[in-house]
């Protein structure tokens, strides 16, 4: 375990034991929180004990919406809650709340609840070991916003799961992907180009080696929005991987010598000619 991840257990685990220990009142009056804030708070921990969450393990969900005050709603909050607390997840209540904590601070960014729930819904479900469902949530999470939605990623992962990839290649692919997250890069658009390669070659290492490439190519300047859509229309066209390379490389040689990436396109894959208008009788 890092240093950095050892850390954040430790952080989570005062959390809970402060929760345990602290007293109605004592709650009501933490320092630092608006007296609104300490009441949709209390909401929270009331909404959860009617649905049958133990009084401690609600008191330690409300701390850490309290911490977060500046989430004023609680119907979000107490979705995420129970997201977590449901008993088919299995979960430990530490972990509970590291879930419950990270998908708070997406929302607050501006991700959608749907996408949330979404997101933990998938993973928590997924057959991953603790170790990688703990990594993949805090990727997935912790990269969530208004402009980046989470969803296309999780299912990029389930995808290459089914398509093969697992254990330590799909660790190392998906902590990749997430890595292009935290850079900025929207999913939706690495997820178009990862969805045609399998119909192009079965071979893993020849994915990511395009993928690489593709990503190299963004990094120097090249619109993912529109790279993605050159991808999808060259494995269409080009169905195996060596034309798929070569039709790309073209593509970029253009695009780097100053043509416009649809335009290279073009190039590539002339469009059809337009139709004549028919004479004016």
């Amino acid at each position: 375990m890092t240093r950095r991840n050892r850390i954040r257990e430790l952080t989570f685990a005062a959390v809970l034991i402060g929760a345990v220990l602290a007293a109605p009142a004592l709650f009501a009056a933490t320092a630092g929180a608006t007296v609104q804030e300490r009441r949709f708070a209390n909401e929270l921990i009331k909404r959860l004990k009617e649905n049958k969450t133990p009084s401690k393990v609600a008191v330690s969900f409300g701390r850490v919406y309290l911490r977060r005050a500046y989430l004023l709603q609680v119907g979000p909050a107490e979705a995420l809650a129970k997201e977590v607390l449901r008993t088919d997840h299995r979960l430990k209540t530490d972990d509970q709340l590291k879930y419950f904590a990270w998908s708070l601070d997406a929302l607050t960014r501006g991700a959608k609840l749907a996408d949330l729930k979404y997101t933990l819904d998938k993973v928590l479900q997924a057959s991953y070991n603790k170790s990688d469902r703990a990594a993949f949530l805090e990727g997935f999470l912790g990269n969530a916003s208004r402009y980046a939605s989470p969803v296309p990623l999780v299912d990029l992962i389930e995808d290459a799961g089914d398509n093969g990839v697992v254990g330590k290649r799909r660790r190392e692919f998906a902590m990749w992907c997430i890595g292009l997250m935290e850079k900025g890069e929207n999913p939706l658009y690495l997820k178009q180009m990862y969805d045609v390669l399998p119909e192009v070659t079965a071979s893993f290492k020849e994915q990511r080696a395009f993928l690489d490439k593709c990503y190299d190519a963004v990094s120097r300047g090249a619109p993912p929005r529109q790279l993605a859509t050159v991808v999808v229309r060259l494995a269409d066209k080009f169905q195996t991987r060596k034309l798929l390379d070569e039709k790309l490389d073209k593509v970029l040689s253009l695009f780097f010598e100053g043509t416009p990436l649809p335009k290279a396109l073009d190039v590539v894959i002339p469009p059809p000619p337009p139709k004549k208008k028919p004479a004016v009788a």
